[in-house]
């Protein structure tokens, strides 16, 4: 089998299992809100996830080409 063959087997079963799941939850009723993750999270969660921004953010600037 070419290799472009398997690449392409391999990213119509990510997208077929990304279907399903979508699917899936539409059928339960679940929503997915990033605001209200958002709401919910702790001061920790919050902190933690600011400062992951913030070193990306210089690791970008950082590294021009």
């Amino acid at each position: 089998m070419p290799l472009w063959g398997f690449i392409l087997i391999l990213f119509g079963g990510i997208l077929l299992i990304g279907v399903i799941v979508d699917l899936l939850a539409k059928l339960k009723g679940k929503k997915i809100s990033i605001e209200e993750k958002e709401k919910n999270m702790s001061e920790s969660e919050r902190i933690y996830k600011e400062k992951i921004m913030h070193d990306i953010k210089n690791h970008m600037d950082n590294n021009r080409f």
